[in-house]
């Protein structure tokens, strides 16, 4: 019954080993990935414009083009511009429908939603977003106008292969549906830019996104790069704004970095915990193995006396005991190994392009436990060679 729990210990830790380096090895190779943008040394914070002093175009491209100037002109500051989203949140980002010219609008690829979010000109630069054809925003696109007047928009590698295959995109017109199904805002073409992670770092489904001028927008987050430690920056935003409007507030402000940590803790945790559950574990094998090899030790003290007083040798007495932990750490790692499988199969919907039976993981799992293992069996060993003969005789 002892071996059998000694045993069961043993596949156990080997189990949760696995599990917690299957989950180690996804959280990396996720944390790998590009996300399309350069996360570091950017803040944002969130401008809400209230709708009684900035109904429209008029009175909120002169606040955003001086607020924009004002933080630029801070120390360290190397870019700044507002979008109404950012990646890795679902504040302020809408998904529409879009219906492309020339292409039939009951075909099932001209209703697959996409990315909107309405930008100042130097949100790609404040970013890290490369153009790979045509221009950004300039000033001249962000002209005082009717909501659903004819505007341009600039627009992701996906959107652009998606409908234009043959890369003739510059140019092009499309319009927003409705949630009517009427047509929105016409909308031109003017420049691609480079695709981004939206939700988090295991995305896939790439749906494609449209950037519109900010004109329309109330509710904005405000991106600062900077090549000094961006939170130091914060006191002097908020006084810039009030500067130049004292009621409007502007709060929430985070590291660009913050987002993407935020979106990796329902992948981290696990990873953490597995690690921890299996660290126990191989605590709990190792001190079963050891208790049981100790427990036979002393069970067997006369007749080892008795042996090495005929003549046995100590090497062969530590060998026995020895062979017998590694017996048992054998058998438990080859139902660990089942078990292991089990759980990579079970496991498949948290891991990202990683297989359920991963041999490094395996690998070091059994190296782990073997070393483990083989280091409490040890010491019992070395007990049993070291016994005196007539000190066992004698207590006997």
């Amino acid at each position: 019954l002892r071996q059998t729990f000694i045993v069961a210990q043993i596949a156990i830790a080997f189990v949760l080993l696995c599990g917690a380096g299957l989950l180690s090895v996804s959280l990396r190779r996720m944390l790998e990935r590009p996300t399309g943008f350069t996360s570091e040394q950017v803040l944002t914070g969130q401008v809400t414009l209230p709708w009684m002093n900035y109904r429209g175009p008029e009175t909120k491209i002169p606040f955003v083009r001086r607020l924009l100037e004002e933080v630029r002109a801070l120390p360290g500051v190397t870019h700044a511009a507002v979008s109404s989203a950012l990646p890795f949140t679902t504040e302020g980002s809408a998904a529409r429908t879009i219906r492309v010219e020339g292409m039939n609008p009951t075909a099932s690829r001209n209703l697959q939603a996409h990315y909107f979010s309405y930008v100042s000109p130097d949100y790609w630069k404040t970013m890290g977003i490369p153009l790979l054809q045509g221009r950004f925003f300039e000033d001249e696109d962000l002209q005082d106008r009717p909501r659903y007047a004819p505007g341009v928009a600039v627009i992701d590698e996906v959107f652009a292969r998606k409908y234009w295959p043959n890369g003739d995109a510059i140019g092009r017109h499309f319009s927003t549906i409705l949630a009517d199904a009427k047509e929105g805002r016409d909308l031109t073409v003017i420049g691609i830019v480079g695709s981004v992670k939206q939700t988090d770092l295991a995305e896939t489904r790439k749906l494609g996104a449209v950037y519109e001028p900010y004109s329309f927008s109330t509710d904005l987050r405000l991106l600062v790069r900077a090549s000094v430690p961006v939170n130091t920056l914060i006191p002097s935003v908020k006084k810039r704004v009030r500067e130049i409007d004292s009621e409007i507030p502007i709060e929430n402000f985070k590291t660009l970095q913050m987002y993407i940590n935020a979106s990796l803790i329902a992948r981290r945790s696990p990873a953490i915990l597995a690690g921890i559950f299996a660290g126990v574990a191989l605590s709990l094998a190792a001190i079963g193995t050891y208790g049981v090899l100790a427990y036979a030790v002393a069970q067997q003290r006369r007749e080892i006396g008795v042996r090495l007083a005929l003549g046995a040798m100590p090497g062969g007495i530590a060998r026995q005991f020895l062979l017998f932990g590694l017996r048992l750490l054998a058998i438990g790692s080859l139902l660990g190994c089942v078990g292991a499988w089990a759980a990579g199969r079970a496991m498949q919907g948290v891991l990202f392009e990683v297989p359920s039976f991963h041999m490094p993981t395996l690998v070091g799992a059994a190296i782990a436990i073997g070393v483990v293992t083989l280091i409490a069996s040890l010491l019992p060993a070395i007990r049993a060679a070291r016994i005196s003969p007539m000190e066992a005789l004698r207590h006997e």
